[in-house]
């Protein structure tokens, strides 16, 4: 599973002609990929840039998306555990 949205940026020059031609939209962010059980993240996998193909404004097919791996970005790794799981632990705090 990917999660996060960190770090958008606007595409120019080469790049955005190239993914403008490609159908995507020019724009990507940067995600991390987790092994999830019940839908939270137990292990990182990497870290990506994404960027998603542009889609009719109505539509029932789901979206698509390009990725590309790049260097670990620990910090968002860290705010992810910490939104996944703080929670738990401040109510554990709160309870003793």
């Amino acid at each position: 599973m990917v999660y996060g949205r960190a770090k958008r940026e606007e595409l120019v020059g080469a790049e955005r002609l190239a993914a403008e031609q490609a159908g995507y939209l020019p724009v990507r962010h940067q995600a991390i990929k987790w092994f999830v059980i019940a839908f939270a993240p137990v292990i990182p996998l990497g870290t990506y840039q994404v960027l998603r193909a542009r889609q009719q404004f109505w539509t029932t097919e789901p979206p698509r998306y390009a990725i590309r791996r790049v260097g670990w970005d620990w910090r968002q790794v860290a705010v992810h555990y910490l939104v996944a799981y703080g929670w738990l632990v401040l109510l554990i705090a709160l309870v003793r």
